[in-house]
């Protein structure tokens, strides 16, 4: 495959990083022959693609310059603070934000406010980030 390194090195100068890992990925496989023109071109751009929207989520994660890196995975529903996971699994496909609703986040010192409001945040970045460019 002599035309291998030379294709790389396009996608390299080309600043195609997610084509050439594929690329990459399927010619040390040595599946380049057994696939068609079109599924190998289908496979690198989707994989383009894929590697450019990631970069985009994770550079608008990283402007919104969160104080707390927090996840609703990691909200700890056992501890007894009044919390109603229905609700803020409700709150987190963000119908609220389609309404023009605002969310109140009231609680004593130390419950986890702005953990919970982080976690949010972050969550719906991704999923108006993920929406806005499908």
């Amino acid at each position: 495959m002599p035309m291998t390194h030379e294709i790389q090195q396009l996608m390299q100068k080309l600043r195609l990083p997610g084509m050439r890992a594929a690329y990459e990925g399927i010619v040390s496989t040595k599946n380049l022959n057994s696939i068609g023109n079109d599924e190998l071109l289908n496979l690198i751009l989707q994989a383009e693609w894929d590697e450019r929207e990631n970069s985009k989520a994770n550079r608008r994660l990283q402007n919104a310059k969160f104080r707390i890196r927090a996840s609703m995975e990691e909200i700890d529903f056992f501890t007894p603070r009044g919390l109603d996971k229905t609700q803020l699994l409700r709150f987190a496909y963000g119908s609220f934000l389609k309404h023009g609703e605002n969310i109140l986040i009231t609680g004593l010192t130390g419950v986890g406010k702005s953990y919970i409001a982080s976690a949010w945040a972050i969550l719906l970045v991704s999923l108006v980030i993920r929406s806005i460019t499908l």
